[in-house]
């Protein structure tokens, strides 16, 4: 058994007919993933499942089977809550990450599991699975499900691959290496097509995104300790909003400067709203600065979203530094 908690999961599941799950505020691989994985398994055990969204999805995601048949809701008008009698929240930290608000709370008459890999998860249902050793969500339910005898065919074990991928970039960032190589070589050896998830992955990228990414770079500016490159509202509309290249620089350029231990990516994506992405080397907590904007994550690898502008948030990121 990989949790003492999968008994009483799988009894509220079991207890549930109909059933939600959601996907984050801007989902990644994970949280699309996490939300589909579940959907395929609750149907085998004969729920009747809904996978909702704050957002539309964005089609660079529709290579997974059922991803462009989630349902984009707004849960400030969302009246339907009483129809079901279970929402499971995967890979998210808090109710406005599943909202897309702080003003909008989720209601209280709905019994909740929280399924998560986020150390700073502020949910407190009782309910509330956390396994910081994950490198994801998606390796949380490979677990979860191995101890519910959920037998993992060639469509699950694509659907966690990619979630486990997506969150450790392809294995580069794994919180315990042995654990999530062990779930990867178990999920091949299923029939997981890894070649499928890296062809759609890294190969059907618009023109419009790779330029945006190169604005990104031109921008880089580096400080004491860090490196840091923001992008406007008027020039992410000039490349018709792209999405996934904020993530794609951190990921990939921006904890790898070298004479620094951490990198900021910040993206105004509707006026005065700033998304921002830290990545930092092995040693250094970004949680403590995503932390300061209202987010949370991982120690190397953490986000918020927040008002204001970017030299205020570069100010405050530099006033914690010199307090080090």
């Amino acid at each position: 058994m990989n949790y003492q908690l999968s008994a009483n999961l799988l009894k509220s599941v079991k207890t549930a007919k109909n059933i939600l799950v959601n996907t984050h505020k801007n989902p990644d691989y994970d949280s699309i993933a996490s939300a589909l994985s579940l959907q395929y398994v609750l149907k085998t055990l004969g729920k009747n499942v809904k996978i909702v969204s704050c957002q539309k999805i964005n089609e660079h995601f529709f290579f997974l089977e059922g991803a462009e048949e989630i349902n984009f809701i707004n849960f400030k008008s969302f009246k339907n809550f009483i129809n079901y009698d279970l929402f499971i929240i995967p890979d998210t930290g808090n109710f406005d990450r599943v909202t897309g608000s702080k003003e909008i709370a989720l209601p209280e008459a709905i019994d909740y599991i929280v399924i998560d890999h986020h150390k700073t998860n502020s949910f407190s249902h009782p309910l509330k699975l956390i396994d910081e050793q994950a490198g994801s969500t998606t390796e949380v339910l490979y677990s979860l499900f191995s101890d519910w005898n959920i037998k993992i065919d060639q469509n699950l074990a694509t659907l966690l691959l990619t979630g486990i991928l997506g969150d450790t970039v392809f294995l580069r960032y794994c919180e315990n290496r042995k654990k999530t190589m062990k779930a990867v070589t178990d999920l091949i050896n299923n029939g997981a097509d890894m070649d499928f998830i890296s062809e759609n992955f890294y190969e059907r990228y618009d023109f419009s995104y790779i330029k945006l990414v190169g604005e990104f770079l031109a921008r880089m500016q580096k400080e004491k300790g860090f490196v840091w490159s923001a992008v406007d509202y008027k020039t992410y509309k000039k490349y018709s909003f792209p999405e996934g290249a904020r993530e794609m620089v951190a990921d990939l350029f921006f904890r790898g400067i070298s004479e620094t231990d951490f990198g900021v990516v910040l993206l105004e994506s509707k006026k005065g709203l700033i998304i921002l992405s830290f990545r930092s080397k092995k040693n250094t907590d970004v949680t403590k600065f995503a932390k300061l904007f209202g987010g949370g994550g991982h120690k190397n690898a953490a986000g918020a979203t927040v008002h204001g502008n970017i030299d205020q948030i570069i100010k405050k990121i530099k006033e914690v530094i010199d307090r080090i």
